[in-house]
């Protein structure tokens, strides 16, 4: 037992592992496997994006990240509030 005390190191520390579990276990491998793969890509269109000053490279890398982290949040119980599970 943790003690009366709910903000004790211990306490943040576990409800820190609780918050980190629940996310690896509540996400499928696949969409894991997507999001890694769209941050590579996105940030390799972001640095292209940059150097040549066109967003417009960079905007459909983006709106793909948007959709799979609105399916994480989903898959994380945020329905209701998406940007909730961002937050979190």
């Amino acid at each position: 037992a943790l003690g009366d005390d709910r903000q004790s190191d211990d306490a943040l520390a576990v409800a820190a592992w609780r918050r980190e579990r629940r996310r690896a276990t509540s996400v499928t491998a696949d969409l894991v496997e997507k999001l890694s793969l769209a941050a590579a890509e996105g940030f390799a269109a972001w640095r292209k994006a940059k150097e040549q000053n066109d967003f417009s490279l960079f905007c459909p890398h983006l709106d793909h990240m948007f959709a799979l982290k609105r399916e994480e949040a989903r898959q994380l119980g945020f329905d209701e509030n998406p940007y909730d599970a961002l937050l979190d």
